[in-house]
């Protein structure tokens, strides 16, 4: 056999060889469907009543910011993008299986930081800890299109708390 018949003879088995991998990784896999989502049970869906476009007002309705919700990292995590006020920032709220409570990171664009754990039941999380302070933030459905969030700050180790500030979330989109 010539060589250039043997070259060509060499690349068409390549050619098939990566064929048959490439069908066989592309035709053959499982269906994204058929892996099972590691956060799919129930305490995971806690704070899913805040996913989406929001605006943010103080009681007095005037506007504070705006914030947008998304599910992260498998739908294990909401993310949170808040712009607006004296900062941007970004949280992660995550559902913690083995220590059976709700984590927050929080970052913004002045070098804060703060992570916090919580507890949610129907319709409310609430995250307490200390960074600065002591503090307590209770996020609560109000209804589809309103979430409240109330922040509380203690400077005597939790015995008595005063309210930081409240803001209203109207959902603006989905």
């Amino acid at each position: 056999m010539n060589s250039s018949l043997w070259s060509c003879a060499i690349l068409l088995r390549r050619w098939f060889v990566v064929s048959v991998v490439v069908c066989g990784v592309f035709c053959c896999a499982a269906p994204a469907s058929a892996v099972p989502n590691r956060c799919a049970g129930p305490a995971y869906r806690a704070f899913d009543f805040f996913l989406g476009s929001w605006v943010a007002r103080h009681l007095d309705g005037k506007d504070f910011g705006a914030a947008v919700v998304t599910k992260v990292l498998g739908e294990c995590a909401l993310r949170v993008d808040w712009h607006g006020g004296k900062y941007d920032g970004t949280s992660y709220n995550m559902w913690v299986a083995d220590e059976k409570r709700w984590q927050k990171s929080w970052f913004d664009d002045t070098g804060n930081t703060e992570i916090v754990m919580g507890q949610a039941s129907p319709g409310l999380l609430v995250y307490e800890g200390t960074t600065r302070e002591r503090q307590r933030e209770e996020w609560r459905r109000i209804s589809a299109r309103e979430v409240r969030q109330t922040y509380r700050i203690s400077r005597d180790g939790g015995k008595t708390w005063k309210i930081g500030f409240i803001l209203v979330y109207y959902k603006i989109s989905k």
